[in-house]
């Protein structure tokens, strides 16, 4: 079975930051002293693995559950702050 990760790109607003390129490993949405936890990796077999494109832009899309709502009422996803590219993982025979 194919399995894919999520593979961290640029800020929406252009920047490149030190996630540039890395691998997703651990997402935590929910904001504690201003911050959530996301931990990446840059070995791809290390990232978390999905089943579906699908199931990966589901995580990348969770919404902060003790901050659910910004400030213009939109949904606050804290990981959508980033552009993400969803990436196959090599199969090893």
């Amino acid at each position: 079975m194919t399995k894919v990760v999520l593979r961290m790109s640029v800020r929406m607003d252009g920047v490149r930051d030190r996630t540039h390129g890395l691998f997703v490993r651990h997402y935590d949405p929910t904001i504690k002293d201003d911050e959530f936890i996301l931990t990446c990796v840059d070995r791809i077999g290390d990232a978390k693995q999905f089943d579906s494109p699908e199931e990966a832009i589901l995580y990348y899309r969770q919404v902060c559950p003790n901050i659910p709502q910004r400030l213009d009422g939109e949904p606050n996803r804290p990981l959508t702050a980033w552009c993400v590219e969803v990436v196959t993982v090599p199969v090893l025979h």
